[in-house]
């Protein structure tokens, strides 16, 4: 999945955000994405993806201007397979443009997170806004198909990540 705009998404004056979370929930409108805004400085985002509904988390902090981003990938990760995927995260996270692929240690969920630091930024612009969502969208779609190939896959070996990561150009 590619995050993509037409021209009339675009209107969005090239300015300075007073709040990158309005500016945030504007493109996820204009992506006609669920969303909810739990709070002033909060916004939690349903994202359908090709290999499963992704939920982003985005929080402002304020006193450090950070805009943090948390992108949950549903896997169901089996036990006795949980080393191989930390191994496997490091590996893909070594093909990461920004961010880093995590397994929280109480759900085992896999997350892509990213900080944007706008400090003396004056904000964030919706171009900017634009491409940091795209781009964890697209690193979030290509570790969900490199996870979901080696979970539904028996060889263990380190190189069945670099083979699940490759891009296939074409269709069969």
């Amino acid at each position: 999945m590619s995050f993509t705009s037409t021209t009339e998404e675009n209107h969005i004056e090239e300015r300075q955000a007073e709040h990158p979370i309005k500016l945030a929930s504007e493109l996820v409108v204009q992506q006609d994405w669920f969303f909810r805004q739990t709070y002033a400085d909060a916004l939690l985002v349903d994202i359908p993806g090709r290999y499963g509904q992704y939920q982003l988390k985005l929080n402002w902090d304020r006193q450090n201007q950070l805009l943090k981003f948390q992108c949950g990938l549903e896997l169901d990760i089996p036990p006795q397979k949980l080393s191989h995927i930390v191994m496997s995260l490091n590996l893909l996270n070594e093909e990461l443009t920004l961010g880093h692929l995590l397994i929280t240690s109480q759900e085992y969920e896999v997350q892509m997170r990213y900080v944007l630091n706008l400090q003396g930024a004056g904000g964030a612009t919706p171009a900017q806004m634009q491409e940091v969502f795209g781009l964890i969208i697209e690193q979030v779609e290509m570790a969900s198909s490199a996870l979901i190939q080696i979970l539904d896959s028996d060889n263990l070996a380190p190189h069945a990540t670099r083979l699940a990561m490759m891009e296939v150009a074409g269709e069969a």
